[in-house]
């Protein structure tokens, strides 16, 4: 007989609604003993660094482009990774409990202000609420790394000497509800469901999982972040459920990036009315991140530029809208103010591109910006972006070029 477990969704009371012949109490159980002989101690997984996810978002169209090396990334050491996820004192009341991994990698950039910390995640039981990404609550759907305890959480871990903003409010994930039957005679792609088939013998398993791979820009690489924390955020903006990073080695979870559209570019600037001095010149790359809902589909903006402004290179402005950003916007280049970014509002709760900004890079002759931004989860394909424009702001958030999106 199949039964139907319906976690994260529904509280323990429905379900035993749904199984009049299990007892609540045997239900609670089997759940326990399946978490319990899931949980890892550690995060096994196939070795995938920094330049699988490269690959994934079109690293080799990126090179064919003769621009900087993207595989700067690849030389991210592995730090640590969080497994041992459980709920916190006081946190969140959605029901179920988080379950998966999180695999923290430290890269170096060409300064402290362009190096930082990748998270690779693979979490079940997630806010449902998230389906649409971040609310407006603080920490809303947030993947965060705290200082201190999961008992007592910490600041977030970053360097405010090399970054002007905390990176980490940016940080967030895309619920999407998951089905599978899993059992003896049932077979899965997903190693965490696997992990609990085991014990949920044919069992129909209704989840919110969230799966992706992000830089984050934290002005230090924490090459010893023995003693921090991950913490998972519901969508109100409350714990969910924390887990110490362990630091064992060849913690590694495969990159979650898809892409299926060629990179589109945007290289033929135009100044705009900012009063820094200089000329933007150079190019932006735009891959697409196709998900599997609205609100996991995508871009990503890598970009090779010179002539961006100095006063950019600890990052954003904290408060100050659109600081050191580059967005894609619907319009042209020859009629500012644009009609806005590009991004469906039905489809995602806020605008994904007030997260997307460079660092400048201060030489002694000129003033560079390379590298990539955090993904941009529009919920529209990158075809839309062709004809419309990629913006470069300044530190005061005014435009200082602008190019026209082409194939």
């Amino acid at each position: 007989q199949q039964h139907l477990l319906i976690i994260s969704a529904r509280p323990l009371q429905h379900i035993e609604f749904l199984l009049p012949a299990m007892s609540l109490r045997v239900l609670a159980a089997a759940i326990a003993a399946a978490t319990a002989a899931a949980s890892p101690e550690s995060c096994p997984g196939r070795d995938a660094d920094a330049a699988s996810l490269l690959q994934a978002t079109g690293g080799e169209a990126w090179r064919r482009a003769g621009l900087a090396d993207p595989e700067e990334d690849s030389k991210a050491v592995e730090v640590g990774c969080a497994s041992n996820f459980a709920p916190v004192e006081g946190g969140s009341e959605v029901a179920g409990d988080v379950f998966g991994r999180v695999s923290v990698k430290a890269f170096r950039g060409p300064n402290l202000p362009n190096s930082g910390t990748q998270l690779s995640f693979d979490l079940l039981d997630v806010d449902p609420a998230c389906q649409s990404g971040p609310g407006s609550a603080s920490g809303s759907c947030g993947v965060r790394i705290h200082t201190g305890t999961c008992a007592a959480l910490g600041p977030h871990l970053y360097s405010s000497t090399h970054r002007e903003m905390d990176p980490w409010p940016c940080v967030s994930y895309a619920s999407v509800e998951y089905r599978t039957e899993l059992g003896s005679t049932t077979t899965t792609a997903e190693p965490v469901l696997a992990e609990r088939a085991a014990v949920l013998s044919k069992t129909r398993y209704v989840t919110f999982k969230t799966k992706g791979v992000v830089s984050v820009y934290t002005g230090e690489p924490p090459e010893d972040i023995k003693g921090a924390v991950v913490a998972i955020y519901d969508h109100a903006g409350k714990v969910m459920a924390c887990s110490p990073i362990s630091t064992e080695k060849d913690h590694r979870l495969p990159a979650s990036a898809a892409t299926t559209f060629r990179p589109l570019k945007a290289e033929h600037w135009v100044k705009q009315s900012s009063a820094v001095s200089g000329m933007v010149w150079g190019q932006v790359l735009i891959f697409e991140r196709m998900g599997k809902t609205p609100a996991t589909t995508g871009q990503l903006l890598a970009w090779d530029l010179e002539e961006v402004d100095p006063a950019c290179a600890l990052g954003p402005v904290p408060g100050v809208a659109k600081s050191c950003g580059v967005h894609v916007e619907v319009g042209s280049c020859s009629a500012l103010p644009t009609q806005g970014d590009l991004y469906d509002e039905l489809a995602v709760s806020k605008n994904p591109w007030d997260c997307v900004s460079y660092t400048a890079i201060v030489a002694e002759r000129i003033t560079k910006a390379r590298g990539h931004g955090l993904p941009a989860y529009t919920g529209v394909g990158s075809p839309m972006a062709i004809g419309q424009v990629v913006i470069v702001y300044d530190a005061a958030g005014l435009p200082m070029a602008c190019a026209e999106i082409t194939v």
